[in-house]
């Protein structure tokens, strides 16, 4: 996770601070990041179904061209996420969305891949046929 985000610098993508290892018992590799204060998506949408409220089409309409720029500048960098859920996206204070949780990322440089990787209920359909696949698998993350 800490290789690919080094190597990605977007407004849409939450960003790498540092990486360091922490020895203790056991050795952990630590990898520092931008912190979001809103939190997850998943925890915005739950709250705003909680409350019986809608979210606003403009605020959606911004939301999903944030994930599309975001998500086209990690792919020109040939990186696919392979997880993009709302658990995996972020909120900073003013509402933008930052994607974030590159562990599952591929940053091969090749244009398929066929591991099935990700969480189920967000996985494309050629993810679950354990077909070739490439970027559409983020966009279909999206919705």
């Amino acid at each position: 996770q800490a290789k690919v985000l080094q190597s990605l610098n977007h407004a849409g993508i939450v960003a790498y601070h540092d990486v360091f290892l922490h020895q203790d018992d056991k050795a952990l590799v630590i990898c520092t990041l931008m912190y979001c204060e809103r939190g997850d998506l998943a925890c915005y949408l739950n709250d705003v179904k909680s409350k019986n409220h809608a979210l606003e089409e403009k605020l959606v309409l911004r939301w999903t061209y944030e994930m599309a720029t975001a998500l086209d500048y990690i792919h020109n960098k040939k990186v696919v996420h392979r997880d993009i859920k709302p658990l995996n996206v972020f909120m900073t204070k003013g509402d933008n969305l930052k994607i974030g949780d590159f562990g599952l990322a591929s940053n091969t440089g090749h244009d398929r891949a066929q591991s099935q990787v990700g969480t189920p209920c967000y996985l494309a359909p050629e993810v679950l046929q354990s077909e070739e696949y490439g970027t559409a698998v983020d966009i279909w993350g999206i919705g």
